[in-house]
């Protein structure tokens, strides 16, 4: 895993993108400083820029004309300066990543979660420790682990 600073009071840039078809990327929840929009003919592009510190998820699903080819959920944190950041899809120039789901099974039970923590309390005031519990809890439920044959 690559990991490298975040730079001086720098927003953290997350792109979330629409195409029919083809792919979907979207901001579940957080609160960006900063939304600018882009419409094409074929797709719908939109920026969310987050201030250091905010916490905010991140619902990434692509598929082809047979069906899902991958799907990743990610809640994350907004690195602040001198602290270590990931590189993680659609987010420049990275974040602390609180959770982390891969597959249709992980995805789906995050997805979950994040649907019953959204019905008590906006998800985005909770500490990042909560999300990094449930992670952990999520990845050791073996009913959400991957399959190898």
């Amino acid at each position: 895993m690559i990991t490298r600073k975040a730079k001086h009071s720098r927003l953290t840039l997350v792109e979330s993108a629409f195409c029919a078809g083809k792919f979907n990327y979207r901001v579940l929840f957080g609160t960006p400083k900063m939304i600018k929009s882009q419409d094409r003919q074929d797709y719908k592009r939109v920026y969310h820029y987050f201030a250091p510190g905010q916490i905010f998820a991140l619902d990434l699903w692509r598929c082809n004309e047979y069906g899902t080819t991958e799907w990743e959920v990610y809640i994350l944190q907004a690195a602040r300066p001198q602290e270590i950041i990931v590189p993680v899809p659609q987010v420049s120039p990275g974040a602390k990543v609180l959770l982390e789901a891969h597959g249709k099974r992980q995805a789906q039970a995050a997805l979950k979660e994040l649907a019953e923590i959204q019905k008590r309390v906006d998800p985005s005031t909770l500490p990042a420790g909560r999300y990094l519990l449930t992670d952990f809890r999520l990845k050791a439920d073996t009913r959400n682990r991957r399959q190898t044959v």
